[in-house]
C-alpha cells in the first residue's frame, strides 16, 4: 500500500476516462491508425505538387506518426507510455505538425494545410466501448454517498458526449478536461481543483486510472489511494511500480469499497 493509511473515509472517486471507463485501444488505436494513413495520403498529394529545396520527396509519414504517438501497427495497440496515452489533443496535433516538418521534410505552410484537411479527433460515441456497466457502478457509488468526478486529457466537448452516450452524465458531480485552464496530468492541480470544488479532502479521495500520469498525479495531490486499472494503455508491470493497488477491471471497485467501508464502520 506504499505507506497509505487505511481505513479511511472514501468520499470521492476520480475516474480517468480512456482506458479506465472505455477501451483505450478501440478509441485511440483506431484514431492513430486512421490519422496516419490519411495524413500520408494527403501528404503525397501535397508534395507531388511541390518539391523542396533539396529536391526530396517522401510519400509516407505513417510510421513516423506511429512512432511519435506511441502506436504499434503490427499489434494494433498503443504502446505503454506513448504520447497518445495522456497528451491533450492540441498537443497531439502539435506533435503531428512537428513530425510532418522534421520527418516528412514539409514546409510549415504545407504541414498546416495537411492537418487542416485531415486532423479529426476520435468520434466520442462511435469509438467509445465501455469496459463495464458504468451507470450501475456510478449509481452504486451514490448509494455509498461517494461523489464521482472525471479527470481526462480529452476535450470537454468530447468527454461530455461520451458521458451522455454511456448514460452517466447526470451521475457525475464534476469533470476536469484537457482543454480546461489548469496544468494537466501528472501535475496535481486538476485533482486538487476537483477536491476543493466538491469539498472533499484529498486524503478521502480515490484516483482510478490506467496510466503512470494518473498515478503520479494522485501521489502529487496526496490523494488517499491510487488505483491502477490494468489492460488500458499501460502495462501491468509499469502500473505496479506506481499505483497503490492494481486491479484487472474498474468493476473491482465493488469489492474494494465494500471492504474499506466495512473497515471504517468497524473502527467507528
Amino acid at each position: 500500500m506504499s505507506g497509505r493509511r487505511l481505513p479511511f473515509r472514501p468520499q470521492l472517486v476520480v475516474f480517468d476516462k480512456d482506458g479506465t471507463l472505455i477501451d483505450f485501444n478501440y478509441q485511440w488505436g483506431s484514431f492513430t491508425e486512421i490519422q496516419a494513413i490519411y495524413s500520408s495520403h494527403v501528404f503525397s498529394q501535397i508534395l507531388s505538387k511541390r518539391l523542396h529545396s533539396d529536391g526530396s520527396l517522401k510519400t509516407d509519414v505513417s510510421q513516423a506518426l506511429f512512432d511519435a504517438f506511441g502506436y504499434c501497427a503490427a499489434t494494433k495497440k498503443v504502446i505503454s507510455g506513448g504520447a497518445v496515452t495522456d497528451t491533450p489533443m492540441p498537443m497531439l496535433r502539435q506533435i503531428a505538425f512537428n513530425v510532418l516538418i522534421t520527418k516528412g521534410n514539409m514546409l510549415p505552410d504545407d504541414a498546416e494545410v495537411l492537418l487542416t484537411n485531415c486532423w479529426q479527433p476520435p468520434d466520442p460515441i462511435q469509438t467509445s466501448l465501455p469496459l463495464a456497466d458504468i451507470r450501475k457502478l456510478f449509481e452504486w457509488l451514490r448509494t455509498l454517498h461517494i461523489k464521482v468526478a472525471i479527470n481526462t486529457t480529452d476535450s470537454r466537448d468530447a468527454t461530455t458526449e461520451t458521458m451522455k452516450f454511456l448514460g452517466v452524465l447526470d451521475l457525475i458531480d464534476l469533470m476536469f478536461c484537457g482543454d480546461d485552464a489548469l496544468p494537466s496530468k501528472p501535475a496535481p492541480d486538476s485533482c486538487l481543483f476537483l477536491c476543493s470544488s466538491l469539498q472533499v479532502t484529498p486524503e478521502n479521495t480515490i484516483m482510478v486510472g490506467d496510466t503512470v500520469a494518473d498515478m503520479r498525479m494522485s501521489h502529487a495531490a496526496n490523494l488517499g489511494l491510487a488505483i491502477g486499472v490494468a489492460g488500458g494503455s499501460t502495462s501491468s508491470d509499469t502500473l505496479l511500480k506506481e499505483a497503490d493497488i492494481v486491479v484487472s477491471s474498474v468493476e473491482r471497485l465493488y469489492f474494494l469499497l465494500d471492504l474499506w467501508c466495512s473497515e471504517v464502520h468497524s473502527v467507528n
